[in-house]
């Protein structure tokens, strides 16, 4: 697999009422009563650019909610990615708009979007980047991911008009927790098209993938994806397992809120310094009984999935060389999931930040007491390591969720502290980064 095209999948590689207030979900005017053939009509009249189909940025967001999409890089100054009411009103009808989606892969109507239309985008090219169902490498398609970058030359003179196909393509992926970009910005002002409608392995790919996908087959799906050890990935499939199967996705985000807490400076340390420099396989695995009977269970927990995110590039057709950390992985963990990975009980404190701040939009009592109990675990684990920047980011994404609640005067202590200490270091010091953000908040809650 191309580098780039590893990078793109990485990178994006996610009725709620019992959980979330309803405000949060209410559908456009007009747009809940319209069957799903009207909606995709719709998407013709469609002229602006979002999540997945965009020229000008890299970002991700989950369409069904009302969340600001999270900005990954691009053009500084390009629009905001929207989200049409379309779009929205078929993410959340989830695996009943699927069949009609995945119909419509081939659909060439037109848009009345224009991208890669010249200005400050200098080149493009039409590609056929996929991200497949299933991380076998004998279950994936063989007819995707083998463009090289110059796969087809876009007229930039002319530009491309996306198909209401290729918004489809988007739609599916946002459905099933899967990066399908039909426009992307390639850094640096260049556009990626990937269209089903253009390239018929794509279309054909996506079908064969997702055409017998059941809700159940789909819960399974999302609940395999937030068991995969990136921290984004687990967040997109919590996000999509909490709106479409609330009871279970409330269950799974209380049981990742309650993860311990490890360094990961000390684990980095250990593979860059230890492992990695030891030539002789037999070493290695003294080498980690050493470190876990030093560092206990948490720790021994998280190393193995370090470990292979090291090892992952050994799966990129285009890097031949021996991969010494999938060496590692084999001769320590010959029995590690792959492909497939068990629930990770282990976390940092800035992947828990991310975590709740992901989440805020999900409401409920239960998820409000975890995210405390997370947050007085790191305070408690922040006293032995040197991660206090990362308990001021999740004191305030709690803080965001937490301060209308019982807890709030915990947090208008934290800050006080905080901003007390932060006074009294140099202006230029970076440990005084979020004090700002504090002050604020201190000012707010103690109204």
């Amino acid at each position: 697999m191309h580098l780039r095209k590893w990078l793109s999948f990485i990178f994006f590689a996610s009725a709620i009422a019992p959980l979330a207030a309803m405000s949060a979900f209410k559908l456009s005017p007009g747009e809940g009563g319209l069957t799903n053939e009207q909606l995709i009509d719709s998407l013709a009249n469609i002229s602006s650019e979002g999540t997945g189909f965009n020229s000008f940025s890299m970002s991700s967001t989950f369409m069904a909610i009302n969340e600001e999409p999270q900005f990954h890089g691009g053009i500084i100054g390009s629009p905001k990615p929207t989200v049409p009411p379309a779009m929205r009103e078929l993410v959340r009808r989830g695996v009943k708009a699927l069949p009609d989606l995945l119909k419509h892969l081939s659909d060439p109507r037109s848009t009345k979007l224009l991208v890669a239309g010249g200005g400050i985008i200098v080149d493009g090219w039409f590609s056929d980047e996929y991200h497949p169902r299933w991380a076998e490498p004998e279950k994936q398609p063989k007819n995707v991911n083998r463009l090289d970058d110059d796969g087809g030359q876009i007229n930039l003179k002319a530009g491309y008009v996306p198909r209401v196909g290729d918004l489809c393509y988007v739609l599916v992926g946002q459905i099933v927790n899967r990066g399908l970009n039909a426009v992307r910005y390639q850094p640096s002002s260049c556009v990626v098209v990937n269209s089903p409608v253009q390239i018929e392995a794509l279309a054909t790919a996506t079908r064969k993938d997702w055409g017998d996908l059941t809700a159940e087959a789909h819960k399974r799906s999302l609940i395999e994806d937030a068991d995969n050890p990136y921290s984004y990935a687990a967040l997109n499939a919590l996000k999509r397992l909490l709106y479409y199967y609330p009871e279970v996705g409330e269950k799974f985000a209380l049981r990742f809120l309650g993860r311990p807490y490890y360094d990961p400076l000390v684990i980095w340390q250990f593979i860059e310094k230890t492992l990695m420099k030891h030539a002789k396989p037999g070493e290695w695995k003294e080498d980690v009984a050493t470190f876990v009977r030093r560092y206990g269970k948490v720790y021994a927990e998280a190393l193995p999935s370090k470990v292979w995110s090291d090892a992952r590039h050994a799966f990129d057709r285009k890097r031949p060389k021996p991969n010494r950390a999938l060496e590692i992985l084999l001769a320590v963990y010959p029995n590690y999931g792959l492909y497939h990975h068990k629930f990770l009980n282990a976390t940092t404190i800035r992947d828990q930040a991310d975590l709740v701040e992901g989440l805020q939009i999900f409401r409920s009592a239960a998820l409000d007491d975890a995210v405390q109990r997370a947050f007085s675990a790191a305070k408690a684990f922040a006293k032995n390591v040197s991660v206090r920047f990362e308990v001021d980011m999740l004191a305030l994404a709690a803080v965001a969720r937490l301060e209308k609640s019982k807890y709030a005067p915990t947090y208008l202590h934290y800050f006080q502290q905080r901003i007390a200490y932060m006074n009294k270091l140099d202006v230029k010091s970076p440990d005084r980064y979020r004090l700002d953000d504090m002050k604020k908040w201190a000012t707010k809650l103690r109204k």
